[in-house]
């Protein structure tokens, strides 16, 4: 089961998940490593941050902003929610950080070609190539991505962002 503090609650959508990833990230910087380690390690902030608390005040803002398009995407059909992924995910982080195991931790979220960690299985991406997409996570295959022009973007009005258009990697001698 999982036991989250303060507002963030059981990872229920994008949001949640994303913050109470992002306090587990702040949790294990401030408890488990010295303050050169919270400069320079894997898990450092940009911009610094002194506290535990400053770290979670301003990452929860950002949280909010950048994965409410995740959750607008899955009220469109575009994107999968994967609940007990999120569970999973958390668990993890949570108990990465309850051990201070910085490799568990970058287990949970790692994304390879041979690897993935249940935080990178929370979003199934529903679009195939060629389709409408307003984010990466939306392309239905792992190697597409939502090519989007940013200079003079497509927009869906009715879903309120800029239309892109899921496209494969490029091929050798294609433009990247």
């Amino acid at each position: 089961t999982l036991a989250l503090a303060g507002p963030f609650g059981c990872p229920v959508s994008h949001v949640d998940t994303s913050e109470a990833r992002l306090r587990a990230t702040c949790e294990f910087q401030f408890r488990c490593c010295d303050t050169e380690e919270r400069l320079t390690g894997i898990l450092r902030s940009f911009p610094y941050v002194a506290t535990e608390g400053e770290c979670i005040d301003r990452i929860a803002g950002y949280c909010q902003m950048m994965s409410a398009a995740n959750d607008d995407a899955v009220e469109a059909g575009r994107l999968k929610f994967n609940n007990d992924k999120a569970q999973e995910c958390v668990s993890a982080l949570q108990s990465a950080r309850e051990e201070c195991d910085l490799q568990a931790f970058t287990e949970a979220s790692r994304v390879t070609e041979d690897e993935r960690g249940p935080c990178a299985e929370v979003n199934e991406g529903l679009v195939e190539e060629g389709d409408a997409c307003a984010s990466d996570a939306e392309c239905a295959s792992e190697d597409s991505y939502c090519e989007i022009d940013f200079e003079d973007p497509d927009i869906n009005e009715e879903l309120g962002t800029r239309d892109g258009e899921c496209v494969g990697p490029a091929g050798e001698g294609d433009n990247c």
